[in-house]
């Protein structure tokens, strides 16, 4: 027979970390870095995608988030692409976030596409990790 303790051990399985990056993306991200002709949102690129493509950065999820002033293109503010697995495809993601739409008349009534919104579109077997560069 099995003692108590062998069945109902205090050991919680490990959970994958969560990770939402909120990155700025702001008009001061224009403006060059100090002795280079870089701009920070060109180092900020540059920092993100070493993160993204290091194979070593696994068994994590990992989403994005953007604030910036005004209309600022692909985020002004708000997450734009959810905290999911670093190795997962994108493109089921992005699809499963799609949002009903239905206007203002009682008339029409449809779901947003990928088309609709100003992110790019994901391509087939396209992973988060490889994805998320393209929105930054």
């Amino acid at each position: 027979m099995a003692e108590d303790i062998e069945i109902f051990a205090d050991e919680v399985p490990p959970a994958k970390p969560n990770i939402l990056m909120v990155l700025d993306h702001s008009g001061s991200m224009n403006m060059t870095i100090s002795g280079s002709s870089q701009t920070r949102l060109d180092g900020l690129r540059s920092a993100f995608n070493t993160i993204m493509a290091d194979e070593d950065f696994k068994g994590v999820k990992v989403g994005l988030m953007g604030f910036s002033n005004g209309n600022t293109v692909p985020f002004p503010h708000g997450v734009s692409f959810p905290v999911s697995d670093i190795d997962d495809p994108a493109s089921p993601i992005m699809l499963s976030n799609l949002i009903p739409y239905s206007p203002v008349s009682t008339n029409s009534v449809g779901y947003f596409t990928l088309a609709d919104d100003v992110l790019p579109d994901p391509v087939a077997g396209e992973r988060v990790r490889e994805f998320l560069p393209r929105i930054l």
